[in-house]
């Protein structure tokens, strides 16, 4: 079916919208509109686009943004929402990148059951978008289930709504989203879609993502750009697989995800810390390969968002060059002659072969205190390092798929210990497995799953009659307890959901009403039994706002009846409790069932054997010597003179203002400025 462009473009050309500073107010923890702010309409080259500011030698300073989802995959909003809000906001270029897709052909999507719009609870994102462009540019049809449908429009078709020479470009871009090893590649600028590439390990996953980039890059002459996003997503890509890769030159050191980690915690290092462990090997040890850093918003959730979400605009880059194309951008990017950004902008950056030299316009924050710092890596470092370690644990238990088990994980804070209990029912038969405790309390933050979010470990099988407690339950207690329908009152009960419908998307909760919002799951009767079914795809339940539910320092029980399906393979999660610290409750079928619990990142569970030492999968201890703070200072300008000792040489600059759209409570605005190497100054990216 053919859609005529020009006549969509002629109707919203016409349309005025409201423009304003788009501000988060941090005070009550919104973003919106200003309505008291002046109009203009997309057809007009006015206030709406801000010239960019002068660098000098005819070239310019760039904003933009290379992370950023729609409803293409899993943003929230229709790609024109989401442009206009950078439009709004002062960027010069913009990278819609969905996961493994680009904007192009014919996507419907349904209104009632699509599970980012159904993140409003109503059509509310549907009746935006047509108040914002028009009943005539938003094509819409019903389905033979009586369900509104909406077309998502390419990005050919409402390019030209926003774009202006010279003062805002959009960029095809794409995640290439691999989910075994939680493995995301951007490519900027891509000609056709790259679909995910899975090696044998991590660092082959990369490798492979990368070079795919690159050899499309070769054969099209298109200068494309890849880069790893949230290293610290799952803790799922160390130092040490982003050394090894050789044509990986970009990383995300800031990501504005809540979910990613940028921050580490005890055991697992900060991005920072991380980006100078791969300079100082890359450069010093291995394959002379520069790692330039990006900062990016990876917003998810927009018109209502708050901070707890993936909110646009925490982070950003800016360019230098001559031209707002995207081969100018690629090409300012591979000579290093960028940097990131949290809100500090840059009046100046003067790198060299013998200084370093910043200075931050302060027309922005005028009461703004600025620390500038010098980091890197002298010569004569001690290069030694070693792995980290945590207590590992007795092996998996019951390896049960096609019939239904009851399973208790239990957390005992009395006795320190986790105990994982699974009864066949088929064999009446209880399996039973405990390991000590992580030290502290566990304090998941962010959403509880049931089953799995797609995203990280999806669950294919069935599940109902889920309870949560705030205490530490026994095998009798189970006994008694879990063949009958459970009245919500018990004591310790904090959650339940009973998943006994046969319709509809809503789990209820009988003690909280904090009810499960089922994505594209399926409630019905199996096997005699109300549950809820899920294919392992894109099926997942979701309990928003369950940190109430949080243990903290009590103990807990999760109890629920689990049939897997046979014909899973690898980890097959109908529970998942995701933030700084995380539960799982699954099966690795073929091995048996884990119960696994995070606390500050120590994580035990039952892989290993009895109480040995195992070692974690991140990035290994190195010595102080790394990444230094070489020289310090306050004020708005700074040189660093080099000493010629130094393998690199990177700036960092916090200010003293608040970030208004905070990654975490008391977050400081800041930029990340590029490494630079003595004696040779910025060094280029070699070309694919």
């Amino acid at each position: 079916m053919a859609y005529p462009q020009f006549a969509a473009r002629i109707t919203v050309a016409a349309l005025t919208v409201l423009i304003g500073s788009a501000a988060f107010a941090h005070e009550n923890d919104d973003h919106s509109h200003d309505h008291a702010a002046e109009e203009y309409t997309f057809g007009d080259d006015t206030h709406a686009y801000p010239e960019p500011r002068d660098a000098g030698d005819g070239e310019a300073w760039y904003r933009g943004n290379l992370h950023t989802h729609t409803l293409w995959s899993d943003g929230d909003h229709f790609p024109e929402v989401v442009t206009q809000w950078y439009v709004e906001n002062g960027y010069h270029f913009l990278a819609l990148s969905d996961h493994n897709v680009m904007l192009r052909g014919e996507r419907w999507i349904n209104a009632r059951t699509n599970g980012h719009i159904r993140r409003h609870d109503h059509l509310e994102p549907v009746e935006l978008y047509k108040g914002r462009f028009g009943d005539d540019w938003v094509v819409t049809r019903e389905n033979s289930a009586g369900d509104l449908e909406v077309r998502l429009k390419t990005l050919e078709e409402f390019r030209g709504l926003f774009e202006r020479p010279g003062r805002f470009l959009m960029i095809e871009s794409s995640e290439i989203t691999q989910g075994a090893h939680v493995v995301h590649v951007n490519a900027t600028n891509l000609a056709e879609a790259i679909q995910p590439r899975i090696g044998n390990t991590v660092e082959e996953t990369i490798r492979l993502s990368v070079e795919a980039v690159h050899q499309q890059s070769r054969e099209t002459g298109q200068p494309m750009l890849p880069h790893l996003n949230h290293p610290n997503f799952i803790y799922a890509v160390t130092a040490e697989d982003m050394i090894a890769v050789e044509r990986l030159n970009f990383f995300e050191v800031y990501n504005g995800h809540r979910g990613v980690a940028n921050l580490g915690n005890d055991i697992r290092i900060d991005l920072d810390r991380m980006w100078d462990i791969v300079l100082t090997r890359r450069l010093a040890e291995e394959n002379g390969r520069i790692m330039y850093g990006l900062a990016v918003d990876d917003s998810h959730h927009y018109e209502n968002s708050n901070s707890e979400v993936a909110r646009p605009g925490r982070g950003w880059i800016v360019v230098r060059a001559a031209e707002l194309t995207a081969e100018n951008l690629v090409a300012g990017m591979a000579a290093g002659d960028f940097y990131a950004t949290t809100g500090v902008t840059m009046a100046e950056i003067d790198a060299t072969a013998d200084h370093l030299h910043v200075a931050v316009d302060t027309a922005s924050d005028p009461d703004a205190e600025y620390t500038i710092q010098f980091i890197g890596t002298r010569e004569g470092y001690d290069p030694s390092h070693e792995p980290v370690m945590a207590q590992g644990a007795i092996g998996k238990i019951a390896d049960v798929t096609d019939a239904w088990v009851f399973v208790q994980a239990v957390a005992d804070r009395e006795t320190g210990e986790q105990t994982l209990r699974v009864y066949d029912k088929d064999n009446d038969q209880w399996h039973e497995a405990s390991i000590a405790m992580p030290e502290g309390a566990t304090r998941p933050t962010g959403q509880l799953y049931l089953p799995s979010h797609a995203s990280r470990y999806p669950f294919r099988g069935q599940m109902h009659n889920v309870r949560f407690w705030h205490s530490a339950r026994t095998q009798a207690e189970a006994e008694r307890d879990m063949q009958r329908k459970l009245t919500g009152t018990e004591e310790g009960l904090v959650g339940y959901w009973p998943l006994d419908e046969t319709t509809g998307q809503r789990g209820r909760d009988l003690v909280g009403e904090r009810h499960a919002t089922i994505h594209s799951g399926r409630l019905e009767e199996i096997d005699g039994i109300n549950a809820l079914a899920t294919d392992g795809r894109a099926d997942h339940g979701e309990v928003p706002n369950a940190s109430p539910l949080a243990p903290g320092d009590e103990s807990f029980t999760l109890e629920m009846w689990v049939k897997t399906d046979s014909r899973a393979h690898g980890w097959n999660l109908p529970l998942e409790w995701v933030g700084g610290d995380r539960i799982y409750v699954g099966q690795d079928v073929g091995d048996g069932w884990n119960f696994v619990v995070t606390t500050d990142g120590v994580r035990t569970d039952t892989q290993d054997g009895p109480g040995e030492l195992t070692e974690i999968r991140t990035t290994h201890r190195y010595s102080d010597d790394i990444g230094q703070v070489l020289y310090e200072t306050t004020g708005h300008e700074a040189t660093y003179e080099f000493e010629g000792d130094e393998i690199y040489v990177r700036a960092r600059v916090i200010s003293s203002e608040l970030h208004p759209n905070p990654y975490v409570e008391g977050e400081r605005k800041q930029a990340w400025i590029q490494p630079v190497i003595p004696g040779e100054g910025l060094r280029q990216v070699p070309s694919p």
